[in-house]
């Protein structure tokens, strides 16, 4: 997902950008792993703690989006 695709949907969703994870500067493109490597980032980094809700959301080849919520 590039930067400012993440920025629209923050602010779509009304989250601030920055509780947004972004990877895609340290680890470039990874695919279907995006979403994951991301969450262990903000785990490690205490920016998701338990009980915080998480919003996964990636977008496959062509126009696929895929997108879940979970409670950590």
């Amino acid at each position: 997902m590039s930067l400012p695709s993440l920025r629209r949907v923050a602010k779509n969703i009304g989250i601030s950008s920055d509780a947004a994870v972004y990877i895609g500067d340290e680890f470039g493109y990874t695919s279907t792993s995006s979403p994951f490597i991301a969450f262990h980032k903000a785990v490690t980094t205490g920016q998701i703690k338990r009980g915080d809700k998480v919003l996964f959301w990636t977008v496959g080849a062509g126009w696929q989006n895929v997108a879940f919520v979970l409670e950590y």
